[in-house]
């Protein structure tokens, strides 16, 4: 039962790492124009796109964000893989039940 749950765990955070990791390949925060409380507006770089511009800066902080966190899932995938890996190895042992 034990093995079960850190294999399902394991794949879970396995298919989030890749969607995840899937995203941040396809994110595009489009440029605001409007300016700040003080008229001010900020400086940027833009990438001209058919469907409109996009802040280049803010689109990397954004798949930056996603890699982190797709990073981490995968970090979990691995664990939950490396214990499930571990029991099923001192369950053949007959060291666990």
């Amino acid at each position: 039962m034990l093995l079960t749950v850190l294999n399902m765990t394991s794949a879970f955070a396995a298919f989030a790492a890749a969607g995840l990791w899937w995203r941040s390949t396809i994110v595009k925060v489009p440029y605001d124009d409007k300016p700040d409380e003080n008229g001010w507006h900020s400086a940027a770089i833009t990438s001209s796109r058919p469907d409109g511009e996009v802040d280049v800066l803010r689109t990397q902080d954004a798949a930056n964000r996603l890699n982190n966190h797709a990073a981490k899932a995968a970090a979990l995938a691995a664990g939950f893989q490396g214990m499930a890996l571990a029991l099923s190895a001192l369950q053949n042992a007959g060291i666990v039940r």
